[in-house]
């Protein structure tokens, strides 16, 4: 007699830090989609304090709460990490997650510079285990359907990409902060410390790099850079403008603000082609706030325009949804492979492997010289590689 075939149990997933963010990024997309619920379940979450990682498990019903990040770590029964803690602790708590056998989806930027996200590629080559950057943005349909149609040639050759990302930071924390969070004023958020890894070029600019390289797919280069500096820390920029040179010959151009007067603002792109354009708004929400416009010209004008309805989605599925669907895919498929955690191995995230990290973080490095400004230096270092009997390489 055949042996019944049992339902494979959700992967197991631990969260790093009880950030602000995490219900929204992780819990609700869980709780709400059940196709998702299937394949990930949120078992534990870690803090600086047993107290806070506590009152974070309480509120959102998660089983188990660590008042360490290497409890946590240490937990065999954790099979994935969210690391959701602050810019400066991304390499060295992803490192150290990769080197516990774990797979990782780190917030991002991937981390402060590209010298620590190319440590981060070599540990999760290294470990055999995935590592993704947290870039919900570009695993939403939206990003994928433009890129289709620049593919397909309905704008003709794309000459130039704009994108424009306002935020005002002051009102993030009302907006997203859970029951257990005591309130905290914009001087003591870590986006406005550098020496955590802060700025809007590392919060918001680094999305409008990441969403040009995969509608484009090419890598751009930084022709020039203007920051607007905050007055508590002038290596923080509120505000950046960046002019940009693709291999193709087009050009593109971001605006992103902490600044902008008020908090929830579409992010939107528009795409200049030979013979068309396309205007996007809103790669995260859910449903009809997701506009794709394409235009279409010859030598006499606009020959035609059309809506581009993002297909067949549900209410509930937003970037969050989707870029947590890839995760547990990709790790469903490296686990299956001889050599997982090889930039050549990843399947379902080709535009987001850790060597496109590094790629990521070069390119953020040299805005902030263009604008005059350091690029973030490394104030947390990831520990020191291990051969697989644990013996230190160095």
């Amino acid at each position: 007699m055949a042996a019944s075939s049992q339902p494979a149990r959700p992967l197991r997933l631990g969260v790093l830090g009880a950030a602000r963010a995490v219900p929204t990024v992780i819990v609700k997309p869980i709780r709400r989609n059940p196709d998702l619920a299937a394949k990930v379940e949120v078992v534990a979450v870690a803090a600086r304090s047993a107290d806070k990682a506590a009152a974070f498990a309480a509120e959102w019903g998660i089983q188990k709460s660590y008042g360490s990040y290497a409890e946590l770590l240490a937990d065999p029964d954790v099979d994935l990490v969210y690391n959701s803690l602050p810019n400066a602790l991304h390499c060295e708590w992803t490192v150290r997650a990769l080197m516990a056998g774990k797979h990782v989806l780190c917030g991002k930027p991937l981390s402060s510079n590209a010298r620590e996200a190319v440590v981060m590629q070599r540990a999760a080559e290294d470990a055999g285990k995935v590592c993704l950057e947290a870039f919900h943005a570009i695993s939403h349909p939206v990003c994928k359907r433009v890129r289709e149609l620049i593919v397909e040639g309905k704008i003709g050759t794309v000459e130039r990409v704009e994108v424009n990302y306002p935020v005002e930071l002051s009102q993030y924390d009302a907006k997203i902060r859970s029951k257990m969070h005591q309130p905290t004023p914009l001087a003591d958020d870590y986006r406005m410390h550098s020496e955590m890894g802060g700025g809007v070029t590392m919060d918001l600019g680094c999305y409008c790099v990441a969403m040009v390289k995969a509608v484009t797919g090419e890598d751009p280069q930084v022709v020039s850079a203007a920051a607007q500096r905050w007055l508590g820390d002038s290596e923080v920029d509120v505000a950046m403008s960046c002019e940009m040179h693709l291999p193709s010959g087009a050009t593109a151009h971001f605006d992103c603000s902490f600044v902008a007067g008020k908090y929830a603002q579409p992010v939107t792109m528009c795409i200049a082609g030979s013979n068309g354009k396309l205007n996007v708004e809103g790669f995260f929400s859910a449903h009809k706030a997701n506009k794709i416009r394409l235009e279409q010209w010859d030598d006499v004008g606009v020959t035609s325009t059309e809506s581009v309805d993002d297909p067949g989605r549900l209410n509930t599925q937003d970037s969050f949804y989707y870029q947590l669907m890839a995760f547990v895919d990709e790790v469903g498929c490296q686990d299956r492979r001889p050599n997982p955690g090889m930039p050549w191995g990843y399947t379902k995230n080709k535009i987001n492997t850790p060597a496109e990290g590094v790629k990521n973080m070069a390119i953020l490095e040299d805005v902030y010289r263009a604008a005059g400004m350091k690029p973030r230096w490394t104030t947390n270092p990831p520990p020191a590689p291990y051969d697989v009997i644990g013996r230190s390489r160095l």
